[in-house]
């Protein structure tokens, strides 16, 4: 601060330092050198099953699909009639894709 400035004023910036040092001051008590060294230790990973599922041969209709990432859109002008979907318009739209 400036010696002319009056002490017992505030501007934002020195607001601001005060609360973040205010703000860190108060985790001081929680953050013991044990726990940091605890945060710092890697859980045990758990166990899967990708073993199992890579052994399942792969075809063409398995995930992610035929066109991995390819985006589809269906069309159909009637494929909502009387505020429902009609089915055989639907089954059309998906087969196309």
């Amino acid at each position: 601060m400036e010696p002319s400035r009056k002490l017992d004023t505030l501007d934002r910036r020195e607001f601001v330092k005060r609360i973040a040092a205010g703000g860190f001051a108060a985790t001081l008590p929680a953050l013991s050198p044990l726990d940091l060294l605890a945060q710092q230790q890697k859980p045990a990973k758990p166990a899967t099953n990708i073993q199992d599922a890579a052994k399942v041969p792969r075809t063409p209709e398995s995930l992610p699909g035929r066109f991995p990432g390819a985006v589809a859109q269906a069309v159909h002008e009637n494929c909502i009639a009387n505020g429902k979907p009609d089915l055989k318009a639907v089954d059309a739209m998906v087969r196309r894709c």
